[in-house]
């Protein structure tokens, strides 16, 4: 099996190196299901990202690091898809916690 194929069966999925986990399906403001808590969900929608603080300190990590006139859909930044691997380095370099 490719090793594309492989992660993919897990539930993850590879990003210019990066692999990030497929975030569960919730409602705006709630908790993602599961025991595992995440500051950040990140949604790849091919030529954009969305990142989605679910948590206080994900929104603080935000409202600092993100620039002001940022484009929000839907409660979740809109993120081209060359910035978002960065962005959650920078996330995670500082203790958040990304999925």
């Amino acid at each position: 099996m490719r090793p594309e194929r492989a992660r993919e069966r897990r539930g993850l999925r590879a990003n210019a190196g990066l692999v990030v986990f497929k975030p569960a399906p919730h409602r705006p403001g709630a908790p993602p299901k599961g025991g595992d808590m995440a500051d950040l969900l990140v949604e790849n929608h091919g030529s954009i990202f969305l990142l989605d603080p679910v948590t206080d300190l994900g929104r603080d990590w935000i409202a600092a690091y993100i620039t002001a006139d940022a484009t929000w859909f839907g409660g979740a930044v809109v993120v081209e898809h060359r910035y978002i691997r960065d962005i959650v380095v920078g996330a995670v370099t500082d203790g958040l916690r990304v999925r």
